[in-house]
């Protein structure tokens, strides 16, 4: 067992990470020095210091082979209008598969058993009059108790990155999963995944004043050549005395090039860092608003030569007050000749 999202709880129930009661375990640390054993619910599972082995749950066991056979054989999908793509799990037809798309995709998806019973698959399609989208399907797989050996019924859910047309660098811009682990904070101010307030749907990203916050969406990989576009929805809520910027920072192998500022609530012209904000920049909204849509453009000549990734930054920074909202952050670059 590890924790790689950072709760910081520095003591888990061996219950509660999914053993029974009774069943006796021994639990050692990434050293393979015994650090506890005895019954389950006795023992407390500390992962604040690293990964730890737990020995001798049958219960985790099977929930480990309930996990694989869930486990879609993709991750991403990308559907031309009227076309259909298969995601297939090795899941037998007694686990029941489940599909929920996100709210605002349009996309249709049926569940059927997959050729000689090897697993199910699920199909996505796309209507033939369908413009450029983007979103997420969570698919949950619920196991019967018995299965694997479960002690009762255990569901898993995985999540696909769905896009019509150019794909969306930035997967979960619907903050859909009820997380923001993609990205990488810097800085010290409130940031949070709120799931009362969204656009299309609930879920988006909520930052929170005095500001003095950077996330980081790192792995953009634009192609040369092309236009990079951005389009999101903003909303504010006594939102002043702070600059907020959405940017695209461009870095070759070896070093970074140059950071295009996309949108901002802040002056037109060169910005803090050597930053440089395009013609066609958004204009983030400040005071008080309803969802507001912002888009912004990185002309194809402006793409640094020798570009081999990028990130994407929402910044927000000289304190102030308010809240900002930020959802259906869609970033793609359009097809050769779009």
């Amino acid at each position: 067992m590890w924790d790689d999202h950072g709760t910081k709880a520095e003591e888990l129930s061996a219950t509660d990470l999914g053993c029974l009661p009774d069943e006796r375990l021994t639990v050692c640390d990434m050293f393979g020095n015994q650090v506890a054993a005895g019954q389950a619910r006795t023992i407390k599972a500390d992962l604040s210091h690293g990964p730890l082995y737990i020995e001798g749950s049958r219960e985790l066991a099977a929930r480990a082979q309930a996990e694989r056979a869930a486990e879609p054989d993709r991750r991403e999908v990308m559907l031309g209008a009227g076309a259909s793509s298969t995601v297939s799990m090795p899941a037998s037809h007694d686990a029941k598969i489940t599909v929920e798309i996100q709210p605002g995709l349009p996309v249709t998806a049926t569940v059927r058993a997959a050729a000689q019973g090897m697993g199910q698959v699920v199909v996505l399609s796309a209507s033939a009059d369908l413009k450029r989208a983007s979103g997420l399907v969570r698919i949950r797989a619920r196991f019967g108790k018995g299965t694997f050996g479960l002690a009762g019924p255990f569901e898993v859910a995985r999540t696909i990155a769905v896009t019509a047309g150019e794909p969306d660098f930035i997967p979960d811009g619907g903050f859909f999963l009820g997380n923001l682990y993609e990205w990488t904070p810097q800085r010290n101010s409130p940031y949070a995944w709120d799931g009362e307030v969204g656009h299309a749907g609930p879920g988006s990203l909520r930052l929170d004043g005095p500001f003095d916050r950077r996330l980081v969406h790192w792995g953009v990989r634009p192609v040369a050549g092309r236009p990079v576009k951005l389009r999101c929805w903003i909303k504010a809520e006594g939102f002043s005395g702070a600059t907020a910027t959405l940017s695209l920072a461009c870095f070759a192998p070896d070093k970074w090039l140059h950071t295009w500022c996309l949108s901002t609530n802040g002056k037109l012209g060169e910005i803090e860092g050597g930053w440089t904000t395009v013609d066609a920049c958004g204009k983030i909204p400040t005071g008080t608003t309803d969802w507001t849509l912002v888009e912004g453009t990185i002309p194809a000549d402006q793409i640094p030569p020798g570009t081999d990734n990028a990130a994407f930054v929402v910044d927000v920074i000289g304190g102030g007050q308010g809240k900002l909202w930020i959802d259906d952050l869609d970033l793609w670059q359009p097809a050769a000749g779009g």
